[in-house]
Order: C-alpha cells, then structure tokens, then sequence
C-alpha cells in the first residue's frame, strides 16, 4: 500500500494560496456590534479588527494586505441636524479628497455616497435612529480589482447595517 505522507508537504505549501483566495472571496461575514451607540453590522470575514478605538463610538477592521479598510462608526448628533444635512457634509468631504462620486442617493433615514479615488472604490452608508439623534455610519474601501466580490455582499451588508436594542450590564 503507498504512503500517504507526501499530502503533508504538499497541504503546507498551499496553505499560503488558501489564504490568498480567501482574502479574494468576501462572502462569509461576521457580526460586530457597538454596545456604546447599539448598532450593528457584519463584515466580511477576511477583514480581522485592526484596532477599536479608545472611547467606544466604533471600530475599524482591515485585511492582511492593508488594501481593504472597513470602518464603522456611531456619534451624537448634538446640532440635531437631519440627514439631508449629514449627507452634504459627506459629498463635500467626498470631493476634496479627489473622489469621482458614480453614485449617490439619499433617503429620511439615511444615505449611500460611493465613487472611485484612482484604482479604488470607496463607498460609505449612514443611517439615524428614530429621532436622528444618533448617526451611524460604515465606509469601506477597497481596490477597483475587488469590486465584484463587494458587489455581491454590499446588499447583505447593507442589510445588517441597523441600530439594535443594547442591554448594558
């Protein structure tokens, strides 16, 4: 009977491809919630929590090669100001920082602002809670090489993107 040691060598020196074609496919996604502000959001698997940060108010995930940054955010919205506001404030940051904007919508509880900076995709989504007292956002960026796995989990993502009921203990 033949010895079926040589599988090892080999299963080690594909463990590095593996790797690579996870960080290529997207599509498992895992859930992050801030207690702090109560929303939530998944994000895809391959991006692991680079740092969350000091007071609480989100967390910013990012892939092994550094090319795709996820963040998520929450803050007060101390002026009251309403989307439409907000929204602005996120096309005028938008194109000082060079970014051709392809789409943009916006809606009473929140908006999508998305467009392309060189050879990247950055996109970013924010909603309000009940009373917009709080708004919640998430950007991701990523290279334009990867824009059809993202195309394919935005919708997903998108659709956990919420305010949740907290219970702090």
């Amino acid at each position: 009977m033949p010895s079926k040691t040589w599988y090892w060598p080999l299963a080690i020196l594909l463990l590095p491809c593996l790797n690579a074609l996870a960080e290529t496919k997207p599509e498992t996604l895992l859930p992050y919630t801030n207690l702090r502000f109560g929303f939530a959001i998944s994000r895809p698997a391959f991006l692991t929590t680079a740092r969350e940060s000091d007071n609480g108010d989100g967390a910013t995930f990012a892939s092994r090669d550094g090319e795709t940054i996820m963040i998520a955010y929450a803050s007060l919205n101390f002026d009251n100001n309403d989307i439409i506001f907000h929204y602005s404030k996120t096309l005028e940051r938008f194109r000082q920082d060079s970014v051709n904007v392809t789409y943009q919508t916006v809606k009473k509880n929140g908006y999508v602002v998305s467009g392309t900076k060189g050879n990247r995709i950055v996109y970013e989504k924010a909603i309000g809670n009940q009373n917009n007292a709080i708004i919640a956002t998430y950007s991701l960026e990523y290279p334009a090489a990867r824009k059809e796995p993202f195309d394919a989990i935005l919708p997903a993502i998108n659709q956990s993107f919420r305010f949740v009921a907290v219970e702090y203990r």
